[in-house]
C-alpha cells in the first residue's frame, strides 16, 4: 500500500467514527427521550460548577441525564408527586449552551436536598405547568 492509500483509509475511518458517533449520540437522545418533552439543563452538584444535560419531563418523573454518556439510565430523578420546584433566583446563570438561565432548586422532601438546577425561562415555565398539572389523585407539592 502507498502513503496515500493509507492516508485514504485512515481519512475514511475517522469519518466513520465521527458519523457514527453522532448517529450514537442522535439515537441516544431519541430513546431517552420516549416521546416526552426534553430539554437542555444544567445541574450543580458542588455549588461550583455545572454539568449541562437533558431534562425529561416524563409521566411520573424529572429525569436529568449527562450529555456526554453512553447510559440511557438518568444522573438524577425526581418523583413527580413528592416534586417540590422553588422560584427562581434574581441571579442570571451564563452557562454555554443555555441562554439566560435561570437557577431554581429541584427536590423530593421525602428522599434527597433540592438540587440547583439551571434551566432556560421557558423550560421552567414548562416545568411548574408539568408539575401542577399532575394527574388527579396525586397529592403534589407546589411552593
Amino acid at each position: 500500500m502507498s502513503a496515500l492509500q493509507v492516508a485514504e483509509l485512515v481519512l475514511g475511518l475517522a469519518l466513520l467514527l465521527v458519523v457514527l458517533l453522532f448517529a450514537g449520540l442522535v439515537l441516544r437522545r431519541r430513546a431517552i427521550s420516549g416521546g416526552y418533552p426534553l430539554a437542555l439543563a444544567a445541574v450543580s452538584r458542588d455549588g461550583r460548577r455545572w454539568r449541562l444535560g437533558l431534562l425529561r419531563l416524563g409521566p411520573q418523573t424529572l429525569s436529568w441525564y449527562p450529555v456526554v454518556s453512553t447510559r440511557r439510565r438518568p444522573g438524577l430523578e425526581w418523583d413527580r408527586a413528592h416534586l417540590e420546584l422553588s422560584t427562581p433566583a434574581e441571579e442570571r446563570i451564563t452557562i454555554p449552551g443555555l441562554v439566560g438561565a435561570l437557577r431554581v432548586d429541584v427536590g423530593d422532601h421525602t428522599t434527597s436536598e433540592p438540587t440547583p438546577l439551571a434551566v432556560e425561562r421557558g423550560i421552567y415555565m414548562a416545568m411548574r405547568s408539568w408539575l401542577e398539572s399532575s394527574p388527579p389523585g396525586r397529592d403534589v407539592n407546589v411552593a
